[in-house]
């Protein structure tokens, strides 16, 4: 059995991450930490968790603890992975694992150090939907049925993320100081955006991760115009064989507008991703040809965070490797920051 350990107690670790590590065969959650220790105590006695501790440190000297999910504030999330993969622990962190290019670089070095596991909170690559999208695209891209790769465009409009208010559990207890934080944007930002930039970063790494999944390799960005409302930007992109748009942005309705088309000569392929903390809600997939319009079965029905999980747990048994990195979100951070520099 591994023996996982959680850091953070927010909605979020809850629902997310302790609740998918119990759903788990192969593996036991054995402590929680949190700076609240009431929270501490009622999130034990529901989920069956015998030991809780009040700060991260006294988790990580836990022997009984082989592996750790830091589901923290984001900024103090570095600084807790550079102490768990201290402390010899595989550790799977929430997305973004640092909000710099340096930062992650850090994060990596202290990983391969360790010869320890960093797998960062990617989750929709784990998606059964993207599942069937990648392997559609790739048979699409091979066997040019439907001619060839025109376009791709990306949207990704956070809205209602489809967390159940009061489906996970929470005191009045003040989340008190304490915890070391790294800086939210590249030094080059400046103060007056960094609030924005970490904002962005936040909400829209999933998609940059999961172009990057999908094609290949991230684009090159021709020109990038930041908008006015929450968290704006419409890119330019090019690859070697193909041009794009990716679009950014945040609304405040029931809505969460997020996926990706691409155009071929002869036809389209479409992803449509779900609220990611609506449970058990998986990806959609529609091919579009001269002769019908198909919705594309995924395999499996297995919520994204569930798999994610099972990934990582196989990962530190031995198995291949997450397939969301802490050395492959490097790529993630290095693009952030030129689509931040290029935006106008």
């Amino acid at each position: 059995m591994i023996r996982i350990g959680i850091i953070g107690l927010g909605a979020v670790g809850q629902i997310a991450h302790l609740a998918s590590f119990k759903a788990v065969a192969g593996c036991d959650v054995v402590a929680v930490a949190d700076l609240r220790p009431g929270l501490c105590d009622l999130v034990c006695r529901h989920y069956g968790v015998t030991k809780a501790y009040g700060t991260h440190h006294a988790l990580l000297n836990d022997p009984e603890v082989d592996a750790v999910a830091v589901v923290v504030r984001r900024p103090a999330t570095g600084p807790i992975v550079l102490d768990a993969l201290a402390a010899s622990k595989h550790v799977l962190c929430e997305k973004p694992m640092a909000h710099t290019a340096e930062q992650g670089r850090r994060l990596v070095d202290a990983a391969a150090a360790a010869c320890r596991h960093l797998a960062v909170g990617f989750m929709k690559r784990y998606d059964p939907g993207v599942w069937a999208f990648t392997k559609t695209l790739s048979r699409l891209r091979q066997g040019c049925t439907l001619g060839r790769m025109l376009h791709v465009r990306t949207y990704s409009f956070a809205g209602n993320d489809g967390l159940v208010r009061g489906g996970f559990l929470m005191t009045d207890e003040e989340r008190p100081d304490g915890l070391d934080l790294w800086p939210v944007a590249p030094s080059w930002v400046p103060a007056s955006q960094a609030g924005d930039y970490a904002s962005f970063l936040n909400v829209h790494s999933h998609m940059i991760n999961l172009v990057n999944h999908l094609f290949g390799s991230l684009p090159t960005i021709v020109l990038a115009q930041r908008h006015r409302y929450a968290n704006g930007l419409t890119a330019i992109v090019q690859w070697d064989d193909m041009d794009g748009v990716m679009e950014f942005g945040e609304s405040k309705s029931n809505d969460w507008h997020e996926g990706i088309e691409v155009v071929f000569e002869r036809g389209r392929l479409t992803l449509n991703l779900p609220m990611p903390l609506r449970p058990m809600a998986i990806g959609e997939v529609t091919l579009v040809t001269e002769t019908e319009t198909r919705r594309l079965a995924a395999d499996g029905a297995d919520w994204a965070f569930r798999a994610q999980a099972q990934g990582f747990v196989r990962a530190v048994k031995g198995g291949d490797a997450p397939l969301t990195t802490g050395a492959g979100s490097i790529e993630d951070l290095v693009f952030m920051e030129q689509l931040w520099s290029k935006g106008t």
